[in-house]
């Protein structure tokens, strides 16, 4: 695929649930395109409460901010449970869509929800957990599942900065068709909070063109930047920039 002339390229990340923009500091200056970090309902510059958002909602409020960036061309690098809500803005921004990256992204079959890349009986433990505790995990889970290759210092920022999402954006059926752009799937092996078996399931449904290993947990961008930021250049040559 090759990119007009005329036409401004860039980059838009998005991150997986509890997080926020500033777990891409340590790449955020590493691009000589320019990069749109986009940031979820109920971050710090939006105290809108995120409990009854559904997922369009959160697409929605993104999208109007892909459609009114300074690029006509993007690629979309989703992180986590990112992927579920990328998908949902794919024909919002069809126009501009150039290629997805998916970081051990959850990608569903069209018609299902995050929830259903889990066992049945993980859907109904975690469902009951989301109505008993809400949708910010304990301390343990958090550390173990987000942060199990993190120093204490990056761990303690996870655990401090993490922000409850909507329940809809686990539990919310979404459809979607996938256009005909370059995918590629970034598998983590040492995932403890989404694990190799979930995300081998993302990568048949997305059924990308590219699957790269990371020996990595759940969080490289931190925990590995060079190693991601690499692979992302050399997939956003590969498109055409």
């Amino acid at each position: 695929m090759t990119m007009e002339k005329d036409s401004k390229f860039g980059l838009v990340f998005m991150y997986g649930a509890g997080l926020g923009t500033w777990i891409w500091k340590d790449i955020s200056r590493s691009f000589n395109i320019p990069c749109l970090f986009l940031d979820y309902p109920g971050r710090d510059n939006d105290l809108k409460n995120t409990k009854d958002l559904t997922i369009h909602d959160y697409s929605d409020i993104l999208c109007t901010k892909i459609n009114n960036w300074q690029c006509d061309k993007v690629i979309i690098i989703a992180h986590s449970i990112g992927g579920v809500i990328a998908l949902d803005t794919f024909k919002k921004i069809s126009p501009k869509l150039t290629g997805f990256v998916a970081i051990s992204a959850s990608i569903p079959k069209s018609g299902e929800s995050f929830l259903s890349s889990f066992p049945w009986i993980g859907r109904i433990l975690m469902k009951c957990l989301y109505r008993i505790l809400g949708t910010r995990p304990p301390e343990t889970v958090i550390r173990k599942g987000l942060c199990n290759d993190l120093s204490k210092e990056q761990a303690d920022e996870v655990f401090r900065r993490f922000t409850p999402e909507s329940r809809s954006i686990y539990e919310q059926k979404i459809t979607y068709d996938f256009p005909d752009i370059p995918k590629l799937y970034i598998k983590l092996t040492n995932d403890a909070a989404f694990g190799v078996q979930l995300q081998e399931k993302a990568i048949y449904n997305l059924k990308p063109e590219t699957v790269i290993e990371i020996n990595s947990g759940h969080l490289p961008m931190i925990s590995k930047p060079d190693e991601l930021i690499k692979i992302i250049k050399e997939f956003t040559m590969k498109t055409g920039y």
